[in-house]
């Protein structure tokens, strides 16, 4: 027995969105939105049932990326699951500010024929799915990419992005700095987004961020918990002798301490405070 795709009717029955309803059935046929949109569809009552469970998680509210396993960023497609924070535009955004700044400073030691054939290195730390890591990597493959994760579970989705994504890269386990491997390597640049929502901000989130990892998201009472950990180990271990630059994402409450520590605050699309940088001259 065959049953009929009717989308509108289906997004009525579960109470989401219609495009969620297109977006969870074109995956689970194959097929692109466009084409789901052109023509009817009928499936057979077994794959119904199947359609149907994934219907119902999105009606609870789960995120559309955990149900479908998958995220799209920075044009590239990343596996996920509840072990990660499910990839941002904001991150999307904080890689490009990197990128920029890493060209100008390419430029200048070009021009000036400084640390020549020097292979830089940056961290990524707190690196979750290796979404970061392995953008960066495919955009500046010169560049020695260590991912840095405390969450051993998080390490196994990472690598499973970069085999997919068949990049070169190492992911390390670590709180922050605590792995001794990482303790004897002198990074170039640092990128991190680090847990950093306040205790009083978290519940008034939207509720499907309520599905992703907690230990992912909550910065302590201030959200300033895990960063201001950063900063600390950066001199403990001497790394910024070597640092050119470090890169943060952030709650927009943390401009102004941020701007006691010597770092710029940039905005995002929506003009709220959302990046922290801090570029060393050493030249």
């Amino acid at each position: 027995m065959l049953i009929s795709l009717d989308l509108k009717n289906l997004s009525k029955k579960f109470g989401i969105e219609n495009f969620e309803t297109e977006i969870i059935v074109s995956d689970f046929l194959k097929i692109s939105k466009e084409k789901l949109l052109s023509k009817k569809f009928e499936i057979s009552n077994e794959n119904f049932l199947k359609l149907k469970k994934l219907l119902e998680k999105k009606a609870r509210k789960i995120p559309t990326a955990y149900i479908l396993q998958k995220k799209e960023f920075f044009g590239k497609t990343f596996f996920v699951n509840n072990h990660t924070l499910i990839p941002r535009p904001e991150s999307e955004r904080l890689i490009e500010i990197f990128s920029q700044e890493f060209l100008k400073f390419q430029k200048f030691i070009t021009e000036n024929q400084i640390e020549k054939n020097k292979n830089f290195i940056i961290f990524d730390v707190g690196t979750g799915s290796g979404n970061i890591s392995i953008i960066i990597k495919n955009l500046f493959p010169e560049l020695k990419v260590f991912g840095i994760e405390k969450s051993k579970f998080a390490i196994k989705v990472a690598e499973k992005n970069r085999k997919n994504q068949k990049q070169n890269l190492k992911f390390i386990h670590s709180d922050i700095f605590s792995n001794k491997k990482i303790q004897k390597i002198f990074p170039d640049f640092i990128i991190a987004n680090l847990p950093y929502v306040p205790k009083k901000e978290f519940f008034s989130l939207e509720k499907n961020i309520y599905f992703e990892p907690k230990t992912s998201i909550l910065g302590g009472k201030d959200g300033l918990k895990f960063i201001k950990k950063l900063l600390v180990e950066i001199k403990k271990f001497d790394f910024q002798k070597n640092l050119k630059g470090i890169f943060l994402e952030i709650d927009p409450s943390h401009s102004k301490f941020l701007q006691k520590e010597g770092f710029q605050i940039i905005k995002f699309y929506d003009g709220l405070d959302r990046f922290a940088i801090k570029i060393f001259n050493k030249f």
